[in-house]
């Protein structure tokens, strides 16, 4: 009894195991976040390493990350600079402009309310494609623009997967307490891997290994 419950392919210490990798990688997350400029190269690697934990490839946490982390950390910076300065943008519009009236105010509310909205809906793919696919960053830009629209029903849904932080976050201060404290153990890098379930079955159509399966199995 106490063999299978302690035995590695057991269904409960598969989950204990993947749990810890999740914690782990959230951890590394958080740190490489701090100097705030590499907050792109971080999310990279953190996607890095959960396709690759969706698609049991059973990497090795540590080293696999600081792996993605180095390789990506040019683009990374460039992106996350971008969406970063992005979602500044549209802060302090609201905080300057959030209680005035007028056309113009409303027009320039408008536009930066869009470019939030655009700038999270190509987050979802940005990071991922620079985690899995060797490409310039024009071409990066382009792919996320069109996946995230030719795959509209997976990107709605990886946008509803937001609904209980978005929900929390504005219920209570208690809700907020806990919601963040959940996001500073495990909360980001289970996210990326929920979200890597979704992306995988977009990225499949893309990568050649499996593509060179799926027509075999035809």
């Amino acid at each position: 009894m106490l063999r299978k419950i302690f035995d590695l392919d057991n269904p409960l210490m598969r989950g204990l195991s993947r749990a810890t990798d999740i914690v782990a990688l959230n951890v590394l997350f958080l740190l490489c976040c701090v100097p705030v400029v590499t907050i792109g190269a971080s999310a990279a690697a953190l996607y890095s390493m959960t396709l690759k934990m969706v698609r049991n490839e059973e990497p090795s946490i540590w080293k696999g990350f600081f792996k993605a982390f180095r390789e990506d950390l040019k683009q990374g910076i460039f992106f996350g600079a971008l969406f970063t300065l992005t979602a500044a943008a549209v802060v302090l519009n609201f905080i300057l402009f959030g209680n005035m009236d007028g056309g113009i105010f409303q027009a320039v509310k408008a536009v930066c309310i869009a470019a939030g909205v655009l700038a999270f809906l190509l987050s979802l793919y940005v990071f991922p494609i620079i985690a899995r696919f060797e490409m310039r960053a024009g071409d990066i830009f382009r792919n996320a623009v069109l996946m995230s629209v030719a795959y509209l029903p997976k990107t709605v849904l990886m946008v509803v997967l937001y609904v209980p932080t978005v929900a929390l976050m504005f219920w209570s201060e208690m809700t907020m307490f806990i919601l963040l404290s959940v996001y500073i153990v495990f909360g980001f890098a289970l996210m990326a891997f929920l979200k890597s379930f979704i992306l995988r079955k977009i990225f499949s159509k893309y990568e050649p290994e499996e593509a060179e399966e799926s027509e075999e199995l035809l």
